[in-house]
Parts: C-alpha cells; structure tokens; sequence
C-alpha cells in the first residue's frame, strides 16, 4: 500500500468516530509549503512561527538583564501576546496530535499525511491508499 508513496507517510490517529463534517487541519513551517489558496474550512498552521516570533523579540531586548526584563514584559503586553499564544498553540496542538514532520495534513484527527499541505493531494494519495491495499 504504502509502496506507491515513498514521501508520504499515512497514519491512522484514532479510530473513526462518524460521519461528520470533515475538519482539516494543515500543519507548515516556513512560507515554501503553506498552501496560498486554502478553502475556508481548512486550518493552517505554521509550526515555525513561535520561534520566529520569539527570536524578534529576543533581537529587540537590551544586553542589561534587568532593563531586558522590563523591555521583554513591554514587547508581550497587548497584540504580540496574543500572536505569541496562538503561535504556542499552534507547537502544542501539532505535539498533542503526534505531529512528527510537516508538511501534514489531518483530516478528522483521525488520519495524517505527510510529504503535502494540499488537501486535495492528501486525499488522493489517501484514496489510492484505500484503492490498493
């Protein structure tokens, strides 16, 4: 099954739990595999944006620890606080699904594949998976 697709690799999460709407969630880093017209319901996150986010920050504090608190505290008040924490989550939520490489796509929290962050090519390599088992 898995011979047809040596970049890819599918793995089954947790069992099926119905038929409900499909989530799809797209898990990046960097600007090269982020998809640049996703549809609407599919969530896309950059794994790599914390460190970005905090390596910007770090380059802006001064070398005396004690103003570098007080600049540091300044910096994450307001909206970096939150681009910060939605970053975080982003980190958190890919260790918490079991996330080992990206690009992924996970349809479902059930099923991820690797190797792509297009949905529709993640699910044509799924469903030639289903095809020849």
């Amino acid at each position: 099954m898995l011979r047809r697709l040596p970049p890819l690799l599918l793995i089954a999460l947790v069992a099926p739990a119905g038929a409900a709407a499909e989530r799809v969630e797209v898990f990046v880093a960097g600007e090269t595999h982020t998809p640049q017209a996703a549809p609407s319901d599919v969530t896309i996150y950059r794994v790599d944006k914390a460190q970005e986010r905090i390596s910007a920050l770090e380059a802006r504090l001064p070398d005396d620890p004690d103003e570098a608190l007080r600049t540091a505290r300044r910096l994450v008040d307001g909206p970096e606080e939150e681009r910060l924490g939605e970053a975080l989550r982003a980190v958190a939520l890919a260790i918490g699904l079991g996330i080992e490489q990206v690009p992924a796509v996970v349809f479902d929290r059930t099923t991820v594949v690797y190797g792509v962050a297009d949905p529709d090519e993640a699910r044509q390599h799924l469903q030639e998976a289903i095809d020849d088992p």
